[in-house]
């Protein structure tokens, strides 16, 4: 069973945390419709960054935030936190096929660690972007009731940021679903922190909780190949959560025709073979920072070779269904693994069950 797995399951009503993210949406969608947006805006609202033009140029705009006391790992330090945010920040700024500009960032520290917590926090932001690339150029600090930071980045694109949602021009038929590397280590961490009660012995899952780094080199991809690819998405929350809203935005199904062996890492596969069903532990992996794209089928393969050249262990996952939104794995329907903001805990509904 996965951490925070709901053992009532096999319902195929909307769980607490689907109902709290539908209220969520409903109200940004209520509070979208009275807010003035740019005349020149490029992504819808909902999509991983915003996109504007200025000045014939194209650019994204991101914002996020995090609270220590649910974004931080026991084993990892406030300097990890300062790194790992701007980690998360940057990596809806890379799926839009863009690059990292302009950062600010808002910090804040309990009142009896503020001096150190604030030099803590803003050494992990300095690493991370000049990791990165490019410059901070305003920094506010606070004290309250926990730690936390918010993180802004204006990133710059050589090409038109890609959209999650597919252009008019582009056939379904004709994309396949790519995802640009191996994943899993999220899974490791989260077993080990709600399950397992103790700090990880994977070297890789440590350095992945604690300062994930991002592999960019698959911007130089996303450049050579930029029309060809229909859209892209970060994978947020978990990726049964990210399919389901490509697929959602898209009015559109997938459906999934890979391993799960292919998709997920090999130290993963050793470890949870025995645990844990592999397809489930494909689509609870979350927060990867490793986009997901939607790419002509005619290209698809030298598109793979490209990424391979720089490292990376791609796999095409599936394709576009028409006239359904289901999210179908050969031949049997997912469950629905979604992550509670409510619970910070992973609650899975078996859709199969009470048919």
């Amino acid at each position: 069973m996965v951490a925070g797995s709901n053992p009532a399951g096999g319902s195929n009503s909307l769980t607490l945390a689907e109902c709290v993210n539908l209220e969520e949406i409903e109200l940004q969608l209520k509070l979208t419709s009275t807010i003035p947006r740019h005349p020149r805006t490029l992504l819808s609202f909902f999509d991983d960054s915003g996109g504007v033009v200025l000045d014939k140029g194209y650019y994204v705009i991101k914002i996020d935030g995090f609270a220590a006391s649910r974004a931080l790992y026991p084993w990892c330090s406030l300097r990890d936190f300062g790194f790992r945010a701007i980690t998360a920040a940057v990596s809806d700024v890379l799926s839009k096929g863009c690059r990292p500009l302009i950062y600010a960032v808002s910090i804040g520290v309990k009142n009896e660690h503020w001096k150190t917590g604030v030099e803590d926090i803003i050494k992990g932001v300095v690493e991370a972007i000049k990791y990165y690339g490019g410059y901070i150029e305003n920094i506010d600090t606070n004290a309250g009731n926990d730690d936390w930071i918010d993180v802004f980045v204006l990133g710059e694109c050589r090409y038109k940021p890609i959209s999650r949602e597919i252009q008019p021009n582009n056939c379904v038929e004709n994309l396949e679903l790519v995802l640009i590397d191996q994943i899993g280590l999220s899974v490791d961490a989260l077993y080990h922190y709600a399950i397992l009660k103790r700090r990880p012995k994977n070297f890789e899952t440590i350095e992945f909780s604690c300062r994930p780094k991002i592999n960019y080199g698959f911007i130089h991809v996303f450049e050579n190949y930029r029309s060809y690819i229909a859209a892209s998405i970060d994978i947020s929350d978990t990726l049964y959560e990210t399919l389901h809203t490509l697929a959602t935005i898209n009015n559109m199904g997938l459906y999934l025709d890979v391993e799960p062996e292919d998709v997920l890492l090999p130290s993963i596969i050793d470890s949870y073979r025995h645990t844990m069903d592999l397809f489930d532990t494909v689509l609870a992996c979350n927060e990867e920072y490793k986009p997901i794209v939607l790419i002509d089928k005619t290209v698809v393969w030298e598109f793979i070779d490209e990424l391979h050249r720089y490292g990376f262990k791609p796999s095409i996952l599936g394709r576009p269904l028409r006239y359904t939104t289901e999210i179908i794995w050969r031949g049997r329907s997912t469950k629905r693994i979604i992550w509670s903001h409510v619970s910070s805990s992973l609650i899975i509904t078996d859709k199969t069950k009470n048919r």
